[in-house]
């Protein structure tokens, strides 16, 4: 039997402008009963001009709320306490959905089993640039991630923000309280991966995880080289304090430290030397193949630089953070 679901579409701005504008004319082509979901912007008293955008936007059951803080906890916990959706959908300012999306979503609600938080996938548009193009590759590569973004990887998967979704239920069964014992959903403390220890937090209760590839929203990142490799550190930190991803960046501290130390240790011992060639040239060759497989998707010239550049900023700077945790802890 199908059970007809309301759902709450919130979107914390963050990018804000015309990502946030392309993102609310993409839910309002939804086709889905206007009586049955409804869509809430959360922006902070720094963000003027999403309420103004937000007014602009007709024939579509929205509001925006001011969060008293611009954190993007405080925004998403404000918009859930006035949600009235039987499930909470997390979309970010920078991503589209697709017109058949709460469709698809409660077909796939409908068709599993104590759900306690369900993730989605994301893919770009080829009018992106070669850097955002790139890192799509990357992100959705094994060498990448190692396929902790989709399900079946190195690690257990845990979704993202930019296209989640959680049942009523399964967040006030997580929910904590503050001081004042207001109740709130998103540890307002923590500045990345905010969305995982609520997962993980939901899991704990005895639901389920799900990852819904075929829930697909368009995502249009806006990043640079710099902000990715912080957006890797910052991602390593949080992940090691709340207790997720430790095989994978066991993983990347042993390769780095095998590929800083073993140029010296070669010099004593030809074993070494040759593991050390032999791990170079696999290691090339897999990010040749990843890099060739971008460039021929979207035949921009510029992502035979970016694809592997990224992929050793991904390796490298969480590898080196994860190590730096390490000692830190045990001084």
């Amino acid at each position: 039997m199908v059970v007809i679901l309301k759902f709450s579409i919130i979107l914390p701005v963050e990018h804000g402008g015309n990502h946030l504008y392309k993102a609310l004319i993409s839910i309002k082509d939804i086709d889905f009963s206007p009586d049955l979901f409804e869509v809430i912007v959360a922006g902070s008293s720094e963000e003027k001009e999403a309420e103004e955008i937000v007014k602009k936007i007709k024939d579509v059951p929205l509001k925006y709320i001011e969060s008293p803080c611009p954190g993007k906890s405080m925004k998403i916990n404000s918009a859930c306490r006035i949600a009235k959706g039987d499930v909470w959908c997390f979309i970010d300012d920078d991503c589209e959905v697709f017109p058949d999306y709460l469709n698809k979503l409660q077909e796939i609600l409908n068709n599993n089993k104590n759900v306690g938080v369900l993730g989605g996938s994301d893919k770009a548009e080829d009018h992106c640039s070669p850097l955002e193009l790139s890192v799509e590759c990357v992100l959705t590569s094994f060498l990448g991630t190692g396929g902790i973004r989709k399900g079946g990887g190195v690690d257990k998967y845990y979704p993202r923000r930019w296209n989640m979704a959680i049942p009523r239920e399964a967040a006030f069964e997580a929910a904590l309280k503050d001081e004042k014992g207001q109740i709130y959903f998103w540890n307002e403390k923590l500045e990345f991966h905010a969305e995982m220890e609520v997962a993980k937090r939901i899991e704990k209760t005895g639901r389920n995880i799900i990852y819904a590839p075929e829930l697909i929203v368009k995502h249009n990142r806006t990043i640079s080289l710099i902000a990715f490799a912080k957006k890797q550190i910052l991602g390593t930190v949080m992940a090691r304090k709340i207790g997720i991803y430790n095989m994978p960046h066991i993983m990347l501290s042993l390769f780095t430290l095998f590929m800083t130390l073993s140029p010296f240790l070669s010099l004593f011992s030809k074993r070494i030397a040759f593991t050390y060639v032999m791990v170079i040239f696999f290691y090339i060759l897999s990010i040749i193949a990843v890099t060739m497989k971008g460039f021929f998707k979207y035949k921009k010239i510029p992502m035979l630089l970016y694809i592997p550049l990224l992929i050793m900023i991904i390796h490298f700077s969480k590898g080196l953070t994860y190590i730096y945790l390490l000692i830190r802890e045990k001084l």
